[in-house]
């Protein structure tokens, strides 16, 4: 049988299966990654910490996440992304148990890190992986992929809340911990690493036979990552995707102690997460479709602007009902970011080495960002005011939206 002929007799259930799988994949991760801020001061309240202090468990949770995406990402290039996903869930679990039974700052950032390496490969293998299975409809399929990251903080946000009002924050740790290990696991067993792995070809890998070079989408060209490397275009989107990582990490850790400090209810503020997780998801889907149309650079500039501008509204929130519309709004321009984040880089550099590569971006990124969420807590710690930090976010989302529009693809 031909290879024209087993494309055309393999299933669409195959696609779907794993599509299902790395999008279950990022619910996960997105759910943990946003939901760092509701356990903050549950955890300042039982063991005294300041602000600087319990973000530095944060900030070494983000570290270890950073190394891990790179690492195991290119374990997942060589090895499959099954095997990888299934250690990201034993660690995942492992890390949200043991933070259950922390009595000190030292164990606690011990068992986060455990979570970070864990959790580590859970964007990164998902995002490389779904797009050796798609060409054609590359940017909604990933687009698809990455909302998952906004329905997990729709999902676990208010969750994790009810979990801690209930039966606290301990057991709420062991709870999530449960769900997280085991679905992470699912999603291992659904994700297959490549069409050519089953004897199969890539959704609409005729079409990009016969597009040009300069397709806004995809390309003919592949690249070794040493060969990545040595080209600018590498080191432009590293800073490009550094810049928008440093706010994330901010926020990701301090939106909710800064909405309770403005007078709204913890509960107010976990929903405020739930409320930007979901408006993220039609960010995602709507900027995935768009960028199939004017291309990865100018959506990805466009997110960027609108990320900056929300921030800098985020300045005056004073009410639940301010705190949901700019959160929101913040929440549908930051789920735009996403697919252009991974979606630039397989255009640039293919997908021969793609989840080492999509890992590097990320990994070296958040290992810039993670610091921020320990320069919030000492500038809080010194001012008594978010106010500095909010500035420096939106200039970093501006800036990198500024860059987007002279950074070129590198020539093979």
């Amino acid at each position: 049988m031909t290879t024209i002929e087993r494309t055309k007799n393999t299933s669409p259930l195959l696609g779907w299966t794993v599509v299902l799988g790395c999008m279950l994949s990022t619910t996960i991760e997105g759910g943990l990654w946003f939901s760092q801020g509701i356990f903050f001061k549950p955890l300042i309240e039982t063991f005294g910490w300041s602000r600087a202090e319990t973000s530095t468990a944060n900030t070494s949770f983000m570290l270890a996440y950073a190394v891990s995406g790179f690492l195991l990402s290119r374990f997942a290039d060589r090895y499959g992304p099954r095997r990888i996903m299934l250690i990201a869930a034993l660690l995942t679990g492992a890390g949200l148990a043991l933070s259950s039974r922390v009595t000190g700052l030292e164990q606690l950032i011990l068992a986060y890190v455990l979570l970070g390496v864990g959790l580590g490969p859970t964007f990164v293998v998902p995002s490389a992986t779904i797009q050796r299975w798609y060409i054609k409809r590359r940017g909604a399929m990933l687009g698809l992929v990455v909302s998952g990251v906004g329905l997990g903080a729709f999902i676990f946000a208010p969750m994790i809340n009810f979990l801690i009002s209930a039966y606290g924050w301990r057991a709420a740790f062991v709870i999530v911990g449960v769900i997280s290990g085991l679905g992470l696991g699912i999603a291992a067993l659904a994700m297959a690493h490549s069409p050519e792995h089953k004897g199969t070809k890539p959704y609409g890998w005729q079409e990009a036979e016969a597009a040009p070079q300069d397709f806004p989408v995809w390309s003919t060209r592949e690249f070794a990552t040493r060969q990545v490397l040595r080209t600018s275009a590498f080191w432009w989107l590293l800073l490009i995707i550094a810049l928008g990582q440093m706010p994330i990490m901010f926020l990701s850790v301090h939106l909710v102690p800064y909405a309770t400090d403005q007078g709204v209810s913890r509960a107010a503020a976990a929903g405020a997460i739930g409320i930007l997780g979901l408006l993220s998801i039609p960010g995602r889907l709507v900027m995935g479709g768009i960028a199939d149309r004017i291309g990865w650079k100018l959506s990805f500039a466009l997110a960027n602007y609108g990320s900056a501008a929300a921030v800098l509204a985020m300045m005056a929130i004073k009410s639940p009902l301010t705190l949901f519309v700019i959160v929101g709004s913040y929440g549908f321009f930051h789920g735009a970011r996403v697919p252009p984040t991974a979606g630039l880089a397989s255009f640039f550099f293919g997908t021969r080495s793609l989840g080492a590569l999509i890992g590097l971006l990320i990994g070296i990124s958040v290992f810039i960002g993670a610091f921020a969420p320990l320069l919030a807590g000492l500038l809080f710690d010194r001012l008594g005011s978010y106010q500095s930090i909010m500035l420096l976010s939106a200039g970093s989302f501006a800036a990198g939206g500024f860059i987007l529009h002279f950074i070129r693809p590198p020539r093979q």
